[in-house]
């Protein structure tokens, strides 16, 4: 008797429920923030994974790819044999004005000290008078500048100092100077640090000359860099587009593929917050549509983090790279980055707390825990 009572209030209950018209609330601030960021992280985390699948895949099987890396690392190797056969490479501003002083002194000075260590500078380890009397006059023929060439004109900025003494076209300190400046370096004093930063300029100054002479007169170093340049931007196009592919696949993974094979038709934060979207569009497919195609330009700048994730700093070289002096790509990220923040700032605004793409589609995120019925606010039946 007891059991046919219970069974007959809970039929009861159900033909109430049946009769009883219900909604659902708009959801929250809170949890739209947080489930806009959760899409932003899931997309980004997508892009990461397939673009270094997709890197992968493309370097080691498509013939272009493959073909110019070849080409960019031959040009590298290239350029830097110029370099090097030039003696600039050897270069070190601090160790070039040590050995200098030693050239200029006696083995007896600084006793105690490291002095002993340091080797004379001679015209046979000079990168300076090397790069001038051994590389360059000897491969005039591919100097844009050979008319004339003399291979001391460098030290003229040496002659009009005060610091330089010459002996057999090659130059030293003076005693003087070698040994205040000495007395600075291995004495480790503080002492003379104007005198030495004077030194330690100028000479910074004359290896700037001949560096600039390589890079700018030497066509052999001209066109290996032209060339470098050009595989390397080749290169960053096809990391981008990759990239960008990449993204697109991601997006459309995450926001239309895996809802569409779940019951529940539901992106990952709609399940995780149990949400649902109403449209107050009459047709749902255009609502969708432009809900989507906003969205993805919107979403875009996950490339920034999901680059950074996958290819490390050449993202940096990706992001800088111009076209007519424009930074295009780091324009075009920025300018997503900011139309997310403007769209998730949008969505503080009740009592709807729409984003931008919801607003333009018509689409309404509904909290699925709290129900309206009759007007009145309940917990989910």
């Amino acid at each position: 008797m007891e059991q046919m009572k219970k069974e007959s209030i809970s039929q009861s209950i159900e033909s109430n429920k049946s009769n009883l018209s219900f909604s659902y609330e708009v959801t929250s601030v809170k949890k739209k923030v947080i489930s806009y960021l959760l899409d932003f992280f899931m997309i980004v985390v997508f892009t990461t994974i397939i673009n270094i699948f997709s890197n992968n895949f493309i370097t080691n099987n498509l013939p272009n790819v493959k073909e110019n890396s070849a080409l960019f690392y031959e040009s590298y190797e290239e350029n830097e044999s110029v370099i090097e056969a030039s003696h600039l490479s050897n270069f070190n501003n601090e160790s070039y004005l040590m050995m200098l002083v030693k050239s200029s002194l006696s083995e007896d000075n600084f006793p105690g000290t490291d002095f002993f260590k340091v080797i004379n500078l001679t015209k046979e380890n000079d990168a300076i008078y090397l790069y001038y009397h051994d590389y360059k006059l000897n491969n005039l023929d591919i100097y844009l500048n050979s008319a004339n060439f003399d291979p001391d004109s460098y030290i003229t900025s040496f002659i009009n100092s005060d610091y330089f003494t010459f002996d057999n076209s090659y130059y030293l300190l003076k005693e003087d100077v070698a040994l205040k400046i000495g007395d600075n370096i291995f004495n480790e004093t503080n002492s003379n640090e104007e005198l030495k930063e004077d030194v330690l300029e100028l000479i910074q100054k004359t290896f700037s000359e001949a560096s600039n002479d390589l890079i700018t007169n030497n066509i052999t170093y001209i066109n290996s860099l032209k060339n470098l340049e050009n595989y390397a931007n080749v290169g960053k196009n096809y990391n981008l587009i990759t990239l960008s592919v990449s993204y697109l696949i991601s997006y459309f993974l995450y926001f239309i593929l895996l809802p569409l094979c779940l019951k529940s038709k539901k992106t990952i934060s709609m399940i995780v917050f149990k949400s649902s979207y109403e449209f107050k569009n009459k047709s749902k497919i255009i609502s969708l549509t432009s809900l989507n195609l906003i969205r993805v330009v919107i979403f875009y700048s996950t490339i920034l983090f999901s680059g950074y994730l996958s290819l490390g700093n050449s993202m940096s070289l990706i992001l800088f790279n111009e076209i007519n002096n424009v930074y295009y790509l780091l324009f075009i990220l920025l300018f997503t980055v900011l139309l997310y923040i403007f769209s998730l700032l949008l969505c503080l605004i009740k009592p709807l707390n729409q984003t931008f793409e919801e607003k333009i589609s018509k689409a309404i995120l509904l909290d699925e825990t709290k129900v309206i019925i009759d007007d009145r606010k309940s917990d989910s039946l």
